[in-house]
């Protein structure tokens, strides 16, 4: 899921870049896209029973673990979840280096910081 909710962001032009010490560049929506195809063909493949004919002894159930597994969840979110969660806490010492800016010494004076912009 966020596979394909970071390839919508990234085709409708709803997305920040925060560049960093290693970026894909021009080739990051390539290989999300091949991600999320292979990501879907296992997920599909991964369902299919190991032996024909199908019994109960070699049934594969991963469809149905992923089915309780996915109600569990639904029904976490629906009593507690909506109501409780609160999202990620972000520390406000730290937004700058979020916003792709770092603290890095006063090399002129040597003392305290100033903020500094990477390009």
């Amino acid at each position: 899921m966020p596979l394909l909710v970071r390839i919508l962001a990234r085709l409708t032009g709803h997305t920040r870049v925060l560049a960093g010490p290693y970026t894909l560049g021009r080739y990051g929506l390539i290989t999300n896209l091949v991600g999320l195809v292979f990501l879907l063909f296992t997920s599909v493949t991964f369902n299919f029973p190991t032996l024909a004919p199908v019994d109960k002894d070699n049934m594969n159930y991963t469809s149905a673990a992923i089915g309780v597994i996915g109600l569990i969840s639904i029904l976490t979110w629906l009593t507690t979840g909506r109501k409780a969660f609160t999202g990620p806490q972000i520390d406000a010492d730290n937004m700058d280096v979020l916003c792709g800016h770092s603290q890095e010494p006063d090399v002129d004076t040597g003392k305290g910081s100033q903020m500094v912009e990477k390009l």
